[in-house]
């Protein structure tokens, strides 16, 4: 299978370059788009369509080619895999698991043995519900992302060559009886500390901490010095970079502190269930590259080569990176040498290393190769 990528600036750029593409022998057939809110959503799915290249796309809040990151722009990736290994399915349902749920019985349908790769439209979205409605028919290998909006939270989308949905779930089901695909998530994070327990907690919201106000326990844990008047405000100014660790069967599993409220409990970018042990995190250096590295280069013992890699990294952890996150990108595209795009999102889906189930991450990088037979 042939790969290519690029980015495109605006509409023109991405135009121009794909009939350039169509001038050269290569008849890509499938193409994935992680493009800026700032661009023409409709027109970029219109121009796919001209060119008979089935789409998969969604917004972003940033976009990466190889170890070159970029703002409002798009990042391409065009292949030339043959039609009859893939499908697609754009689920509307109101109802996430249903929604999930549906597309994966309709993939069923399609592939005995299956992968998916899912991008979420939505802010309201919830990614725990994604994976509910996918294990409700069955365990299979799941990657993916929840889409961005360049840190507006206004609207973030999905797309495919007939439609843009802002809450919809788009899934790409790939044949794995004719491509291989394989998967790994990680953050790098390191713990510190012992294990507190999340004694009251709803949906994302973790209210208390060993039985006191959350964030009374993670400004004192941190020693972060903060006037009465702003202690809300400082985690959203410094949560992503001290994410929780919460502790599942074996692995752990991250979520980002991103604001907290007047009852003085943390927002969080994910669920936590009540009950559930955590650990705190340090603040990120450059060991959390290099850890990430080589986590996500244990794939490599038993796929060799890739004719792509896709790649979904939180955008807390390139705000709490920084400059960093290129050299973790430069670092994961050498590993293969492939074809490399992806986005930062608003939450990743992927499997940690020594975890029997994915799950949905934050301030982590899911790592996808595709190798066909």
């Amino acid at each position: 299978m042939q790969a290519k990528n690029f980015h495109a600036d605006s509409f023109s750029s991405l135009e121009r370059q794909l009939q350039e593409y169509a001038a050269v022998d290569f008849d890509p057939t499938l193409a994935f788009v992680f493009a800026s809110v700032a661009h023409d959503i409709d027109a970029i799915s219109s121009l796919f369509k001209k060119y008979d290249i089935e789409l998969v796309g969604c917004t972003t809040s940033g976009e990466f080619v190889n170890g070159e990151v970029s703002d409002e722009s798009m990042a391409v990736l065009l292949l030339d895999m043959k039609k009859e290994s893939f499908f697609i399915y754009l689920a509307e349902e109101e109802d996430t698991v249903l929604a999930a749920k549906t597309a994966t019985e309709a993939a069923k349908e399609k592939f005995e043995n299956l992968a998916l790769i899912v991008f979420s439209g939505g802010l309201d979205t919830n990614g725990d519900d994604i994976i509910k409605g996918v294990n409700e028919v069955g365990n299979y290998p799941l990657f993916g992302g929840m889409a961005g909006d360049d840190l507006k939270m206004q609207a973030s989308y999905v797309f495919s060559n007939n439609k843009k949905s802002d809450k919809a779930l788009l899934f790409l089901a790939i044949d794995k009886d004719k491509v291989d695909i394989a998967g790994l998530a990680t953050s790098g994070w390191k713990a510190v500390g012992t294990p507190k327990i999340a004694t009251r907690a709803e949906g994302n919201i973790l209210y208390t901490i060993d039985g006191e106000p959350a964030l009374d326990v993670f400004l004192k844990y941190f020693d972060i010095p903060t006037p009465s008047d702003r202690r809300k405000d400082v985690v959203a100014e410094v949560g992503m970079k001290y994410p929780l660790q919460l502790q599942r069967d074996g692995y752990t599993t991250l979520r980002a502190p991103l604001m907290a409220n007047d009852e003085g409990a943390l927002i969080l970018a994910g669920e936590v269930p009540e009950g559930s042990s955590m650990l705190f995190s340090m603040p990120p250096d450059f060991d959390v590259i290099d850890q990430s590295v080589e986590d996500l280069g244990i794939l490599k013992d038993n796929y060799p080569e890739a004719d792509a890699v896709i790649l979904v990294s939180c955008a807390a952890r390139q705000a709490a990176l920084g400059p960093m996150i290129e050299g973790e990108l430069e670092g994961l595209q050498q590993l293969w040498n492939a074809p490399l795009i992806g986005f930062f999102s608003y939450g990743e889906i992927g499997t940690i290393n020594g975890a029997s189930v994915c799950d949905l991450h934050n301030e982590t990088v899911s790592l996808i190769l595709l190798k066909e037979k």
